[in-house]
């Protein structure tokens, strides 16, 4: 799939961010990775125009988006959208970005990155004991939210693809008891 290249995408600062070079094979020059193409992911901003902005850079990075102009808009997209990753602003209306998380932790594990900014900082700590995994600062731009997304996504999708042992006990513990282990201290004679 070959995309019009993209030029001059702006970070939250108004800054240029990144250009992005668009190959034959349809990958950015960012090197989207195929095991997360086409990843569902959900961004919450009530900012319009970076709202916008992240949902171009992520459709453009082969990813689905859906996005949600304030927190409680992004309870309901999260039921409906099952993403595999949750962008979500700090200061939304309606509902926080703290309150979202906590919210998604009742009932997934997917990777929750607070996007916020500088002033924010301190209530990111609130957010990681609710559950978020990360935080990007707004004013590192794109590049460095589009990189941490990716990480996760691979990191999500190598978890996936790891085995459990066959059997694992109800109570979340391995067996303190083995056949072939004993713990009897005549078992096992000092020298």
């Amino acid at each position: 799939m070959v995309r019009t290249p993209r030029q001059h995408f702006l970070n939250p600062a108004g800054t240029q961010s990144h250009t992005y070079a668009y190959l034959n094979d349809g990958t950015t020059s960012l090197g989207t990775n195929s095991k997360t193409a086409g990843s569902k992911i959900l961004i919450a901003e009530d900012a319009a125009d970076l709202r916008e902005a992240l949902t171009e850079v992520l459709l453009d990075l082969d990813y689905n988006v859906k996005a949600a102009r304030d927190g409680f808009e992004a309870t309901q997209m999260f039921t409906e959208f099952d993403p595999d990753l949750a962008i979500l602003d700090m200061r939304m209306p309606m509902m926080n970005g703290s309150d979202v998380c906590s919210v998604i932790r009742k009932s997934s594990d997917i990777p929750i990155i607070m996007f916020t900014s500088a002033d924010d900082v301190a209530d990111v700590n609130g957010a990681i004991l609710k559950g978020a995994s990360d935080f990007v600062l707004k004013t590192t731009g794109m590049d460095e939210l589009a990189d941490r997304v990716e990480a996760h996504l691979l990191k999500k999708a190598l978890h996936s693809n790891l085995r459990l042992p066959a059997e694992k006990p109800s109570t979340g513990q391995y067996p303190t008891h083995h056949p072939k282990i004993s713990t009897s201290p005549t078992a096992h004679p000092t020298p």
